[in-house]
C-alpha cells in the first residue's frame, strides 16, 4: 500500500516484519514509557543509521593491503564509543598510534576550520 506525505511529497510504501513476541512487548513498553510512537522510532532509526553507515562501509577486501604497509584498518567513522576503545586497546606499537595522531590532527584541523564558517543558528 503506497501513501503519499503531505510535508514532503515522499511516497511512502507500507511495511510489514515479524518479530519475536518478547522483543515487540519491550519495544511497545520503551515507546509507551518515551512517549512516542513506534513507528516514528523505527523511522528514525533507519534515518540515523543510512545517514552514518549508509555508503561510509564499503565492502573492501583487506588482501589488496598485502602490499601497501602504509594500510591501516580502523572502526568506520561513526562506529560507536566501544568499538573505538576497543581498537585503541589493541594498539602495539607507538608508531601505529603517531600515524592515528597525524591523521585525526587533520581531521580535527578541517573539523574546526569548518565549524568557525558556520553560525550557531545553522544547527
Amino acid at each position: 500500500m503506497k501513501d503519499i506525505d503531505k510535508t514532503k511529497q515522499e511516497v511512502k510504501i507500507q511495511t510489514s516484519f515479524f518479530l519475536p513476541e518478547s522483543l515487540h512487548a519491550k519495544f511497545k513498553a520503551h515507546c509507551v514509557m518515551e512517549r512516542v510512537d513506534m513507528k516514528d522510532l523505527l523511522v528514525s532509526f533507519i534515518e540515523r543509521e543510512l545517514k552514518e553507515k549508509g555508503d561510509g562501509n564499503p565492502v573492501t577486501r583487506l588482501d589488496l593491503w598485502n602490499d601497501n604497509d602504509n594500510a591501516m584498518a580502523v572502526p568506520a567513522f561513526f562506529r560507536s564509543e566501544s568499538s573505538w576503545s576497543k581498537y585503541y586497546q589493541s594498539i602495539k606499537s607507538k608508531e601505529e598510534y603517531k600515524k592515528i595522531d597525524k591523521q585525526l590532527n587533520i581531521i580535527l584541523k578541517i573539523h574546526d576550520n569548518k565549524s568557525r564558517g558556520l553560525n550557531d543558528d545553522d544547527e
